[in-house]
């Protein structure tokens, strides 16, 4: 079989007419006196559209291009993989339509895919890197600039004594344990770190110092989020993202640090729905094993609610700006 057509030599804008003749597994390029130009097996010949737009033209791994004289031949040697590139490249719709479709696929596997793969993963991390994530969050609460805790031993004698006698109804395998900082940067808020460390603020301790039952309320459900992985979880999203980015965009610096540095920064990240719902719902059950009203529950959120930006110092209060929808909660807690 022969093919008229136009050799262009390889990175030179000078061409020829010439013929291509298939022979058995090879490709032949002669020009009009039938002396042999180019030589190449046709495994190694790939379709290219870089000539005049026409994607019946041919590129050889020399550089070298050959155009049929007829726009309609079709190769018939072309691979499957080749058809269907031709046809990806003759086609800009086809490319318009996988651009606005990758924003898509990348939504479901962020907001759907990826929280229930972390979930399962999370059931397989061992303990001794659970323990390093929590280590390397608490040694940077110094660059938070956490300080010492300014209540008085007293009363955090009776909100250690309340928040170890919860803990002893709680059948885990996690140890916990309860830090008291003071910080103004922070604020009124409460932090539970994977491996059951828990960290609260004076700010917090101060606005619900008049109904300790109410910072044990805070303190289980946090806890919760300890008991149902929710930190671990984040984490491990995040590690995907950053794995789904590095794979399209080709870099992401720091991905190690989201492992094992960045811990604490992921902590103060806003939990999904779901997981605050999952933490209040444990917070509420131990409540009222304990026989301690939800109104303790009920009275630490409305009472942030209501003090909020308003207290004398004119601090924020921060750890409602971390748990979101909390007038649904209120609503749940009604209920429950």
């Amino acid at each position: 079989m022969e093919i008229r057509g136009i050799y262009y030599f390889p990175k030179s804008s000078k061409f020829i007419k010439s013929k291509a003749i298939v022979k058995q597994n090879f490709l032949l390029i002669v020009d009009n006196e039938g002396k042999l130009i180019e030589k190449s097996e046709i495994n190694e010949i790939i379709i290219d559209v870089s000539v005049q737009g026409i994607p019946n033209s041919i590129k050889f791994s020399s550089g070298a291009l050959f155009s049929p004289a007829d726009s309609s031949f079709r190769w018939k040697f072309s691979s499957n993989s080749s058809k269907i590139s031709e046809k990806i490249r003759s086609k800009n719709i086809t490319i318009i339509v996988s651009i606005f479709l990758l924003p898509i696929i990348l939504w479901i596997g962020v907001s759907k895919l990826l929280p229930q793969l972390a979930e399962e993963i999370t059931k397989t991390v061992p303990e001794t890197l659970i323990v390093k994530i929590s280590q390397n969050a608490l040694s940077r609460v110094d660059k938070l600039t956490f300080q010492s805790s300014l209540i008085p031993d007293q009363d955090r004698s009776e909100i250690e004594a309340l928040f170890n006698g919860a803990v002893k109804s709680v059948s885990s395998k996690n140890k916990y344990n309860l830090l008291f900082f003071n910080s103004e940067v922070i604020g009124a808020n409460a932090y539970a770190l994977p491996d059951g460390t828990l960290i609260i603020t004076d700010d917090l301790i101060n606005k619900l110092i008049d109904y300790p039952e109410a910072i044990l309320a805070i303190l289980l459900h946090e806890i919760g989020h300890v008991e149902k992985n929710h930190t671990m979880r984040l984490i491990i999203e995040s590690l995907g993202v950053g794995i789904i980015f590095y794979y399209i965009v080709g870099d992401i610096p720091g991905l190690t640090e989201i492992i094992t540095g960045s811990a604490f920064n992921l902590i103060q990240n806003s939990f999904s729905r779901e997981m605050e719902l999952e933490a209040d719902e444990y917070s509420l059950k131990k409540l009222e094993n304990l026989g301690i009203p939800k109104d303790a529950f009920i009275f630490a959120m409305q009472n942030l609610i209501d003090d909020d930006n308003l207290d004398n110092k004119g601090k924020i209060v921060r750890y409602l700006s971390t748990h979101p929808q909390v007038e649904e909660r209120i609503e749940i807690a009604k209920k429950f």
